[in-house]
């Protein structure tokens, strides 16, 4: 077929615009669980929202650190562990930060969700925060910043924010290779104790999802309270 490029496409109005709606669930200890019925292959997202962003730091690169290091080590399980796992049962495992919070994403097939399940849980309730690991990760992290620190984007982009913002706005606040070299194993610890536990995170399901999935995230993080809970953190909406 020739596309004719002279003439422009004929527009039309969308009749109708079909969004899948989540269903919401409140969980025992007061957890939202949103759930997406969508797809027919045996695959399941699952998505934990932390209320733990950098607006939430005391130190620069304090919530960026205790996110990226959940993957380093926990008391059940070593950093090789969790890698080694995760690529037996084929799942995929990212975690991300924003100014508000903090992301964690697994991708796993239902048929081995349970176990990958019950890494997810051990990260997110028992990290280590091993020094070792954690230097290896600030020295990559170092390395990539004085590279990015030359290119013209990299401080366009900078430039504007602190002009927009300001230097006392977090916004406007930039890391530089000092405060790479400051993050240490307890101030990450000091901050998953205060902002990882019940009550400063949502959930959500997409995909194929079970009954029995359901079940499952609701046993892990839905009935019994983890960490340092402060009520009025409970049922607050995302």
């Amino acid at each position: 077929m020739i596309v004719d490029r002279a003439h422009q496409p004929d527009t039309r109005r969308l009749d109708k615009i079909d969004i899948l709606r989540p269903k919401r669930f409140t969980l025992p200890n007061g957890t939202l669980l949103n759930v997406i019925h969508a797809g027919e292959q045996e695959v399941v997202r699952m998505d934990i929202l932390f209320k733990a962003g950098s607006w939430h730091q005391t130190q620069k690169l304090q919530a960026l650190f205790t996110h990226r290091m959940l993957r380093e080590g926990s008391r059940k399980y070593t950093s090789a562990d969790i890698a080694e796992k995760l690529d037996y049962y084929g799942a995929w495992l990212e975690l991300s930060n924003s100014l508000e919070y903090a992301y964690l994403t697994l991708y796993s097939l239902n048929k081995y969700f349970a176990e990958t399940l019950e890494i997810v849980e051990s990260i997110v309730k028992e990290p280590l925060f091993p020094e070792r690991e954690l230097n290896t990760v600030i020295e990559s992290n170092v390395q990539q910043f004085l590279v990015n620190r030359s290119k013209v984007d990299f401080i366009a982009h900078r430039a504007m924010l602190k002009g927009v913002f300001g230097d006392q706005h977090p916004c406007g606040r930039f890391a530089t290779e000092e405060d790479y070299r400051s993050v240490t194993p307890q101030l990450l610890k000091d901050f998953h104790q205060r902002y990882y536990h019940t009550g400063r995170y949502s959930i959500y399901l997409s995909g194929k999802v079970t009954d029995d999935i359901i079940r499952r995230v609701e046993q892990v993080f839905g009935v019994e309270s983890f960490g340092q809970v402060n009520l009025s953190d409970i049922q607050q909406p995302y």
